[in-house]
């Protein structure tokens, strides 16, 4: 485990060996990556503090040098500083990272860089979390390519299947979609064990193992995606979130979310009919979405509830109607927000027996 002491002790007298040496000069450096990410590397600039998803995202994985490929720090290592930028408590390997002191900007402290390359990657400080105490402050800029697209081909699983599966994975996909169920298969997460005993002993067996397991990920998201394609088309699959699906649909075409629930009405749930509701508010047929909307504060539901009390301020100025609806509302201070603005708007209490006027 590192400390703060072997920290200053490496920055003062010298680093630890590196398993490899990389050198570049500057004009290659910039061929291989972005300006961005040649900036903060090379010419040791600082990212913008929250720019980057990194610090959000706490998902089991390693991170890498962004110039070398260099192995740097493990996931587990990483907690949430609320400084801005993604922060460690130990790097992967105690040779992985050199340290320099830096005395720029009228302050002392210890710069942080690839002790491969020489990539600046930022500083460390002695105010992390125990045991080590050591908060590793590293920029998170990413290599060349970054800035393509990324494809998500797990994402319409997630988007079509997350309320009724236990979770989205790809053997989950495979299993319930596909009926297809992985024999001998090497886990994903053996995967970079496998090729660093690669690298370093030339064992060729578990290597093997994960050239098939990619394989078999690469043919279930191709023959995945097909059938979610079918699925779309004709979504008559019982796991399927009728919901989620006219809501994706949504997003690009409000006619067909709304020719889908109307399709298939009769197996919409709340949610579903919530949404047909908001699609026939935004078309201009409020009697639509009015029916819809009653139909729904039958069973107290408190989206139908709002949507009915506004309509009523807003849009038929049936203050009777309006204050009966926000009374249905579980007690909150927009409920009283609202009924108090109903009461200026008024001026009169509301009859008990309202709801035989309006139902």
């Amino acid at each position: 485990m590192i400390t703060w002491q072997r920290v200053l002790e490496f920055a003062n007298q010298g680093n630890p060996a590196p398993d490899r040496k990389v050198v570049k000069s500057d004009a290659e450096w910039r061929e291989l990556l972005s300006p961005e990410t040649f900036h903060v590397t090379r010419q040791k600039g600082t990212e913008r503090p929250f720019s980057s998803e990194m610090c959000g995202l706490f998902e089991p994985g390693r991170y890498a040098c962004a110039c070398c490929g260099t192995l740097l720090f493990d996931a587990q290592q990483k907690f949430d500083s609320g400084t801005g930028w993604p922060s460690f408590t130990q790097p992967a390997e105690t040779n992985a990272i050199a340290y320099h002191a830096d005395n720029s900007h009228g302050m002392q402290r210890v710069e942080t860089l690839c002790n491969t390359c020489d990539a600046h990657l930022g500083h460390v400080f002695p105010d992390g979390p125990p045991p080590t105490g050591l908060r590793y402050c590293i920029n998170a800029r990413k290599q060349k390519f970054d800035h393509l697209p990324h494809l998500d081909l797990l994402h319409a699983t997630r988007r079509l299947f997350r309320h009724h599966w236990p979770n989205c994975r790809l053997t989950t996909l495979e299993q319930r979609l596909l009926g297809y169920y992985r024999v001998d298969d090497l886990p994903g997460s053996e995967a970079p064990a496998a090729w660093f005993d690669y690298l370093q002993r030339g064992a060729e067996q578990k290597l093997l193992k994960v050239v098939e397991h990619n394989q078999s990920d690469i043919i279930s998201l191709l023959v995945a995606h097909t059938e979610l394609a079918r699925i779309i088309r004709n979504p008559d699959h019982s796991d399927l979130d009728l919901y989620s699906l006219a809501r994706w649909i949504g997003e690009f075409d409000r006619e067909q979310a709304y020719d889908l629930l109307r399709s298939r009405i009769d197996q919409a749930d709340e949610k579903s009919k919530g949404y047909l509701a908001h699609l026939l508010q935004k078309s201009g047929d409020w009697q639509g979405a009015t029916r819809l909307w009653q139909q729904l504060a039958q069973n107290r539901c408190p989206e139908a509830l709002e949507k009915l009390a506004k309509y009523h301020e807003h849009v038929s100025k049936d203050l009777d109607a309006a204050r009966y609806y926000c009374r249905q509302l579980p007690d909150c201070q927009a409920r009283t927000h609202r009924l108090r603005r109903l009461q200026r708007k008024s001026g009169f209490r509301l009859s008990p027996d309202y709801p035989s006027t309006i139902l």
